[in-house]
């Protein structure tokens, strides 16, 4: 009788153990993972590095004249309403000193969350006009394939800093 009870203690006991393996095995290929895209991204973003965009395109594509006619240095936002990351960095760009760029924060969301976009925007960045890549044209372009991503552009529209994620 009590080497049936220990076999059946056992079994129990086995369970937690199991669990907890799992787990670490669960958060190592998590992180590993993280580490792979978090480099991919990076990787990518460098061949855009020197990289020029035209204003005038950057104009027509976000529906801006005002960017064409006033050539400065920009930082492009990219973003989206269901990215809390982007969400946090828009609220961050208030208080970081960027007063030598022009903001030109870009929603990359479909058409039916532009109102909740607008009133996001509205909130965190109170000055600033609403800009949204509605055929994702930009997007695809730049090859932006993580959300929250920051673009730093010269006077003359040549890309110089790159920045994904949360950073």
């Amino acid at each position: 009788m009590c080497s049936m009870m220990n076999l059946k203690n056992s079994k129990w006991l086995l369970l937690p153990v199991c669990l907890f393996v799992g787990l670490a095995l669960l958060i190592t290929f998590v992180s590993i993972s993280q580490n792979y895209l978090s480099e991919y991204l990076v990787r990518n973003s460098k061949t855009h590095l020197g990289q020029k965009i035209d204003p005038e395109k950057l104009s027509r594509l976000l529906n801006a004249t005002e960017i064409a006619a006033s050539p400065s240095p920009s930082l492009l936002v990219f973003w989206s309403v269901t990215c809390s990351p982007c969400l946090e960095k828009l609220k961050k760009l208030q208080d970081q000193s960027l007063s030598n760029y022009r903001i030109i924060p870009i929603n990359t969301d479909p058409e039916n969350l532009i109102e909740p976009a607008q009133k996001i925007l509205l909130t965190h960045l109170p000055n600033q006009p609403f800009y949204h890549d509605s055929q994702k044209t930009l997007v695809t372009e730049l090859e932006i394939n993580y959300l929250p991503t920051n673009i730093y552009l010269s006077v003359d529209g040549t890309i110089e800093k790159i920045e994904i994620g949360e950073k």
